[in-house]
C-alpha cells in the first residue's frame, strides 16, 4: 500500500504516468487517455528534440483550469462546436504580448468530451484555437475542482476554516492525491508543447499551484510564472492547512510569483518566512525570496479590463435599445446596481440590510431608489451556497414588503442569465455601483462600471447625449476587494458595519455631480490606461527579468516528490569528485579531517543517536594513520561524546560546538583541563566586564549558555538564525528623533535628496513613487507626490508626472536646474523628471544582448543594480552600474545645467565692472585731490591786476581747436581695447597713488618735466589743464641780471642747438597711459605732418631747467651758445619772480604715475 505522506505523491499520483516519457514541441498525436502520450520515444531533453527551435518565435504558454472557449454539440451533425469566450481574461490577456509572441492554450474545456472523441477534438482545438485541452476523468475532475479546490482551497483562501462539520469540510487526503494528480496531467501537457530555451510559461490561480514543481523537475531552466487570482490568507490562517509546505514549494518553484495587492504578496512572504525560514528583501527596486541560490521574485499588479472589448459591447445596437427601456423603466428614480456571483464571501444579504437601513433612516428615499441585483450563476455547489442563496431571497422579500408598492420595489433580483449587453446598460444607466464583498480577490465588476458610465461616441450620439456633457459616477466597495486600494476615488466601507454602508449609500446618491464628475474622471484616466494588456504586458517583462540570469549559474536538483527543489549556485561551483579527493589524500603528508556528527557520522534522522560498530572501526581506520589528524564537531554534551567514541584513543572531539574540547588519548584528563581553563576565563571575563555582583557566574553562566544552546540545535522545527551580541561603543549626546513616519501614509523612505530650492525628495521604492515634501519634517508633514502612482502600481510609462509609472527605483539626483533623474533599476532604465514631464533619456529597452551596451542612449542597457550621480562640473550624470562593475557617463544637455552658470556668471561680470568704475572713480578723485594740494604748495599765488607788459603783443593759445583745419586728420576713436587697457592702466596709477599715499617709501624722487605743446595737445591728461600762451616772436627777451641763485628752482637759458635741444625733449616726453602709447606710434608716423605751436628759427632757444649748481651767481636773461661758450646777453634786471611772467604757467603737476613734476610751455 502506498505511503500517506506527501513526500512521494511526486512519484505514484495517477497511476504511472511519471514513467512515461513526454513527447516534444510538435504534437503528432494528443494525449487522449491517461497513461497514454505519444509514439515518440525520444526524451525531452534530447538537443534533437529542439533543433529547430531557433527557427521559432517565442510562445507564451499561458496555463489555466478552464480554456477560453465556449462547447457546445451541434444537434443536427452531432459535432462539437467552439467559440471563443470574448469576457475570458485569459483571451484578453493577449493584447499584452507582442504581436511577434505566439500564445498556447493548456487547460481544461467546460464540457465533458467522450474518450473516443478526445483526440479529434485536441487536434481541432489546436489548430484552430492553439489550445491544447486537459482531458481529466469525471471522477478526478470532481475531486479535483469541485472538492480539493472548492471545499478545501477556496474557503482557506477566504478566511474560512473549517471549525466543525457544518462550517465547511475537513482535509481530505483523497481529495489531495487528486489535486497533486490533476496537476501532473496539466504539466505533462505543457511538456508537450513546450520548448523550455524559450517558451514563457504563465501558471494562473490556485487550481494549480503544485504544477511548477513538476516543470521544474523536469527542465531547470524553464521560465515559469504564476499569478494568484484569489486572495492570500495571513500565516495565522494558512498555517493551518496539513499541505502547506508543499504548496509552498511548488510557488516557490516559480522565478515570478503575482498579486493583485501588497497584502496578499505580504501574507505569502510571512507564510514562507515562518514556515519554511526563508528571508526576503526589497533589493534594486524588486521584492525576492532567496531560494536554493533562486531568487523568486514577487510581483505587485491587479489585474485590469479590456477597454476594446467593453467599447465594442457599448456600440452594440441592442446595448442602446436596452439603455432606453431601462430609463423608461425607471424614469424618476435613482438606479444603484450590485452585480456579484452567487457567493457566501459576496455580502449580498449585508448588502441588502445596508439599503433597509438607508430607507429606514431616509423616509424621503422611499418609492425614488431602486437596488437591481444581477446574480450570476454559483461556481460551486454545497449547503453553504444553497443557505446564502435562501438568505438573499429572503431579505429581499423583507424589503419589499415592508417599503415597497404595487408599482414599486425597493430591490429587484434578477437571477437568471444576463447577456453582457444587459449588464453593460445597467452599467451605463445606474448612478451608483455597489460591491459589497466580504472578501475577493479582484472583482472588475467597479472596473467595467466605470468605462460604461464614461460611454462612447457612437453611443452618446445614439441615446442624444451631447459630447460636452460631463460624465460621471459614484462606487461604494468593500475594503476586503482586491480593487479597493486603485479606486482612491469610490467610497471604501466594512460591509460587517451595516449603518456605515447605510451611510455611504447616502453619500453617493446626494454627492454633488461635480464631486461625482471627479472622482469619474480620477477613476477613468486609471482604469483605461491599467488595462489587461498592460497588466499583461507588465508581467511579461518582469518575467523576463527574473529569468535572465539562469543560463549564468550551475543548478542541481535535489529532493524527493513535492520537496523537489533546483539548487542554484555560481558557475565556478564544482561538485566534489570523489577521484580527485583520492588523489588528493594520497598526495598530503598531514591531513586534517573534520566530521560533523548528525548528518554526516549518522543520519539526521536517526533515532538511534550512539555510532554503529561500522562507524567506529571506520574512525580508527582513520585514526591509526599518523598522518591524519580526525575531530569529531558536534553541538551535543562531553559526556555522551566520549562514551561513544571511548575506542578510538586518538580521535579528537569538539563538543557542544567547540566549547568542550579533547584530543588523543589524554581524554578525560583534558576534559578536566579544559574546566578548570573555562572556570579561571569565566571568572576573568565576568570581572571585566559585568558588575561585581555577576561575578559568581563565572563558570557556571558560560557551562549553562552552552548547555541551552545544544538544546537549541536539537529544536527541529526552528527556523530562526540566532546571531551573535555586536561589541559596541556608544558615543552620548545625542538624541533620535522620528520626524516622518511613513507607515501611517502607506509610504516607505528609501532616500532622501535635497533640492535647490530647500525642499526634501523621498523615494518610496516598494511603490515605485517619488514624493515632495518640506525640509521642516514633522509627523504631521504631509509629502506630494512627484511621480508614480498613488496605489504603488508599478511600471515603465512616461508623459505627465502623475500619470508616469516606475518599477521600483533604487536612486536618484538632481541638477543644477531642478530636474530629476531617476535610476529605474527594474526598467533598466534612467528616468527624467522636468517641468514638462517625465521621459525615458538612456535604457529602457530588454533583450538578449545583454546588459552592458553603451552607445546611443536609446540603445544603452544597464544592469539591474545600478545608481545614478549628477557631477556638475562636467554637466553629466554618472552610473554606477554594479551589476557590470563599471561607472558610465551620460553628457546632459547644457540647457540642463546652465542653472548655475545663469545665476553665478552675470553676477561676477557685473561685481567686476562694478569695482572697475569705482576704482576708476576713485583715482580721479584721488588725482584732482592731490593737484590742489601740490598746486597749493608749490605754485605762488596768481596776481591778475598787473596789467601786461608794453613790449608784449596778445597772447595767441596753443590748445588744439575743437574743429580741426582741413589740413590736419581727424582724430581716430578709441576702440574697445584701447578703452579697457586705458582702464587698466589708470586703475594701475590709482592703486600705486594709494600705496604712495600710505607708505612714503614708496615714492620715487620728483621728476621734472617739460612739455611742448605739440605734447599736451597728443598727451592730454585724465584731467584738464589751463589754456597755454607763448611769448610772441618778435618781442625782446628780458635783461639780465647777476644774482644768487635759489636751489632748486627753474631758470631758463638759451641753447643754439636745435638737434640737442630736440634730443633732450625726447629724452623727457612722458607718457601716461595706454592712450598716450598709441599716439606716440601715430605721432612718430605723421611727425612731418604735424604742426607745432614753438618758434623755431635762427634765433636762440629758450630752455627752462632747475638749476644744479653750487655757484653764488647765475647770469638771467637770454645766453647765446657760441662756440660751445654761454656768453650772457646784458638787459636791465628783471624779475621772473613778478607775476608779469605767470604766464610761462609754470607749476607743479601730478603725473599719472603719481610723482610730480614741473613743466612749462615755450
Amino acid at each position: 500500500m502506498a505511503s500517506r505522506s506527501s513526500t512521494n505523491l511526486f512519484d505514484w499520483a495517477y497511476g504511472g504516468l511519471l514513467d512515461i516519457p513526454c513527447t516534444p514541441r510538435a504534437l503528432p498525436r494528443v494525449m487522449t487517455v491517461p497513461g497514454i502520450i505519444s509514439d515518440v520515444d525520444s526524451y525531452s531533453n534530447d538537443d534533437d528534440s529542439y533543433s529547430s527551435s531557433s527557427a521559432c518565435r517565442e510562445r507564451k504558454i499561458v496555463v489555466a483550469n478552464m480554456l477560453p472557449l465556449h462547447a457546445k454539440r451541434d444537434p443536427e451533425t452531432k459535432k462539437w462546436r467552439f467559440t471563443l469566450d470574448e469576457d475570458s481574461i485569459l483571451l484578453q490577456l493577449k493584447d499584452g504580448f507582442s504581436s511577434e509572441s505566439e500564445v498556447v492554450y493548456v487547460g481544461s474545456l467546460k464540457a465533458e468530451i467522450d474518450a473516443s472523441e478526445q483526440e479529434e477534438v485536441a487536434q481541432k482545438l489546436l489548430e484552430e484555437f492553439n489550445c491544447v485541452p486537459t482531458f481529466l476523468p469525471s471522477d478526478l475532475q470532481k475531486k479535483f475542482y469541485l472538492g480539493f479546490c472548492k471545499q478545501q482551497l477556496w474557503p482557506l483562501f477566504h478566511y474560512m476554516l473549517p471549525m466543525c462539520p457544518d462550517h465547511g469540510d475537513r482535509f481530505d487526503r483523497s481529495l489531495w492525491q487528486a489535486y497533486v494528480s490533476a496537476n501532473k496531467i496539466f504539466a505533462d501537457k505543457v511538456m508537450e508543447v513546450i520548448n523550455p530555451e524559450d517558451d514563457c510559461v504563465w501558471v494562473h490561480d490556485y487550481h494549480l499551484m503544485v504544477l511548477p514543481t513538476f516543470l521544474r523537475k523536469r527542465y531547470y531552466r524553464v521560465k515559469l510564472g504564476f499569478f494568484l487570482h484569489s486572495p492570500f490568507p495571513s500565516s495565522e490562517i494558512y498555517r493551518t492547512l496539513p499541505v502547506r509546505d508543499e504548496i509552498l514549494r511548488g510557488l516557490l518553484n516559480c522565478d515570478l510569483i503575482g498579486f493583485h495587492t501588497f497584502d496578499y504578496a505580504r501574507h505569502f512572504l510571512s507564510c514562507c518566512s515562518r514556515m519554511l525560514g526563508l528571508d526576503y528583501e526589497s533589493k534594486r527596486g524588486h521584492i525576492g525570496l532567496d531560494y536554493f541560490g533562486r531568487t523568486v521574485y514577487i510581483k505587485i499588479l491587479p489585474v485590469g479590463v479590456h477597454m476594446g472589448r467593453l467599447e465594442f459591447v457599448l456600440n452594440l445596437p441592442d446595448t442602446t435599445a436596452k439603455i432606453k427601456e431601462i430609463q423608461e423603466q425607471y424614469k424618476g428614480k435613482k438606479l444603484i446596481l450590485g452585480i456579484d456571483d452567487m457567493d457566501i464571501f459576496k455580502g449580498i444579504s449585508l448588502k441588502f440590510l445596508a439599503l433597509e437601513q438607508l430607507l429606514q433612516q431616509n423616509s424621503e428615499l422611499q418609492g425614488n431608489i431602486v437596488l437591481v441585483q444581477i446574480i450570476n450563476p454559483a461556481r460551486g455547489s454545497g449547503k453553504d451556497v444553497q443557505e446564502a442563496k435562501s438568505e438573499t431571497y429572503l431579505t429581499a422579500r423583507r424589503i419589499n414588503e415592508a417599503y415597497g408598492s404595487p408599482n414599486y420595489e425597493p430591490v429587484v433580483l434578477i437571477d437568471r442569465h444576463v447577456p453582457q449587453y444587459e449588464k453593460t446598460a445597467y452599467y451605463a444607466v445606474a448612478e451608483c455601483c455597489i460591491v459589497n464583498a466580504v472578501r475577493d480577490g479582484m472583482n472588475l465588476v467597479p472596473y467595467k462600471y466605470i468605462v460604461c458610465r464614461q460611454g462612447t461616441p457612437p453611443m452618446n450620439e445614439a441615446l442624444g447625449v451631447t459630447a460636452d456633457s460631463p460624465q460621471t459616477s459614484m462606487l461604494v466597495v468593500s475594503e476586503f476587494i482586491g480593487c479597493s486600494p486603485s479606486l482612491s476615488g469610490a467610497i471604501r466601507v466594512n460591509p460587517w458595519d451595516i449603518d456605515a454602508v447605510a451611510d455611504a449609500l447616502n453619500s453617493a446618491i446626494t454627492m454633488p455631480k461635480s464631486e461625482k464628475q471627479l472622482r469619474h474622471e480620477k477613476h477613468y484616466r486609471y482604469v483605461s490606461s491599467h488595462d489587461v494588456a498592460y497588466w499583461a504586458r507588465s508581467f511579461a517583462q518582469d518575467l523576463d527579468r527574473a529569468c535572465r540570469d539562469h543560463y549564468s549559474k550551475r543548478c542541481w536538483g535535489i529532493g524527493l516528490g513535492l520537496r523537489f527543489r533546483v539548487v542554484s549556485l555560481s558557475p565556478n561551483f564544482r561538485k566534489l569528485s570523489i577521484d580527485h579527493i583520492v588523489s588528493a589524500y594520497k598526495r598530503t603528508s598531514r591531513r586534517a579531517i573534520f566530521l560533523d556528527y548528525d548528518g554526516t557520522v549518522i543520519p539526521e534522522a536517526s533515532i538511534i543517536k550512539a555510532p554503529s560498530p561500522e562507524v567506529l572501526a571506520l574512525m580508527n581506520s582513520l585514526c591509526k594513520d599518523p598522518k591524519n589528524t580526525v575531530f569529531i564537531v558536534s553541538g551535543r554534551g562531553r559526556t555522551s561524546l566520549s562514551d561513544w567514541f571511548a575506542s578510538c584513543e586518538t580521535l579528537g572531539i569538539a563538543a557542544e560546538h567547540g566549547y568542550f574540547l579533547r584530543k588523543g588519548v589524554m581524554g578525560r584528563s583534558l576534559w578536566a583541563a579544559a574546566l578548570i581553563v573555562l572556570v579561571m576565563f569565566g571568572g576573568v571575563s565576568s570581572a571585566a566586564t559585568t558588575a561585581p555582583a555577576k561575578i559568581v557566574g563565572g563558570f557556571f553562566s558560560n557551562a549553562a549558555s552552552a548547555f541551552m544552546k545544544w538544546l537549541w540545535s536539537l529544536k527541529a522545527t526552528t527556523k530562526t538564525a540566532v546571531s551573535g551580541r555586536p561589541v559596541m561603543k556608544f558615543e552620548s549626546g545625542f538624541n533620535v528623533e522620528t520626524v516622518f513616519d511613513g507607515s501611517k501614509l502607506g509610504i516607505e523612505p528609501y532616500s532622501v535628496e535635497v533640492l535647490p530650492s530647500g525642499e526634501l525628495l523621498i523615494l518610496d521604492s516598494a511603490n515605485s513613487n517619488l514624493y515632495r515634501i518640506s525640509s521642516s519634517l514633522s509627523l504631521y508633514s504631509r509629502p506630494k507626490l512627484v511621480a508614480g502612482s498613488s496605489d504603488g502600481y508599478p511600471g515603465h510609462v512616461d508623459g505627465r508626472t502623475r500619470e508616469a509609472r516606475m518599477n521600483h527605483p533604487k536612486g536618484f539626483t538632481v541638477d543644477d536646474g531642478g530636474n530629476i533623474y531617476v535610476a529605474d533599476t527594474m526598467n533598466m532604465a534612467i528616468r527624467k523628471i522636468s517641468d514638462a514631464g517625465v521621459t525615458t533619456i538612456a535604457g529602457g529597452k530588454l533583450g538578449r544582448g545583454g546588459s552592458h551596451v553603451d552607445g546611443p542612449s536609446e540603445d544603452a542597457k544597464f544592469s539591474d543594480d545600478f545608481d545614478v550621480v549628477y557631477i556638475g562640473s562636467s554637466c553629466s550624470l554618472l552610473v554606477i552600474d554594479r551589476g557590470n562593475q563599471a561607472i558610465r557617463e551620460i553628457q546632459l544637455h547644457f540647457d540642463d545645467c546652465a542653472y548655475q552658470y545663469g545665476s553665478g556668471f552675470p553676477l561676477g561680470i557685473a561685481m567686476l565692472v562694478g569695482a572697475g568704475f569705482f576704482g576708476y572713480m576713485l583715482a580721479l578723485l584721488q588725482r584732482r585731490v592731490g593737484t590742489i594740494v601740490s598746486s597749493q604748495n608749490d605754485q605762488e599765488p596768481m596776481k591778475t591786476s598787473i596789467p601786461p607788459s608794453s613790449y608784449q603783443k596778445p597772447l595767441k593759445p596753443v590748445r588744439p581747436p575743437l574743429i580741426p583745419t582741413e589740413d590736419e586728420q581727424e582724430k581716430h576713436e578709441e576702440g574697445f581695447f584701447g578703452s579697457l587697457g586705458k582702464l587698466l592702466v589708470n586703475a594701475g596709477a590709482s592703486g600705486m597713488e594709494i600705496l604712495g599715499a600710505i607708505f612714503p617709501g614708496f615714492r620715487k624722487k620728483h621728476l621734472n618735466y617739460q612739455y611742448q605743446s605739440q605734447q599736451q595737445q597728443k598727451y592730454s591728461n585724465s584731467w584738464p589743464v589751463q589754456d597755454s600762451y607763448v611769448i610772441p616772436d618778435e618781442d625782446e627777451p628780458p635783461s639780465i641780471e647777476t644774482r644768487t641763485p635759489t636751489p632748486r628752482k627753474t631758470y631758463p637759458f638759451m641753447a643754439k642747438d636745435a638737434e640737442t635741444i630736440q634730443q633732450l625733449r625726447q629724452s623727457r616726453v612722458f607718457s601716461n597711459g595706454w592712450d598716450n602709447l598709441q599716439q606716440q606710434q601715430q605721432q612718430q608716423q605723421k611727425q612731418p605732418q604735424q604742426h607745432y605751436h614753438r618758434y623755431q628759427s635762427s634765433t636762440p632757444n629758450t630752455i627752462y631747467e632747475q638749476s644744479s649748481e653750487n655757484t653764488t651767481e647765475v647770469v638771467f636773461g637770454a645766453v647765446q651758445e657760441q662756440d660751445g661758450k654761454g656768453e650772457a646777453v646784458v638787459i636791465k634786471p628783471i624779475d621772473y619772480g613778478a607775476p608779469l611772467f605767470n604766464h610761462h604757467s609754470f607749476g607743479s603737476r601730478i603725473n599719472p604715475n603719481g610723482y610730480s613734476y614741473t613743466h612749462g610751455y615755450y
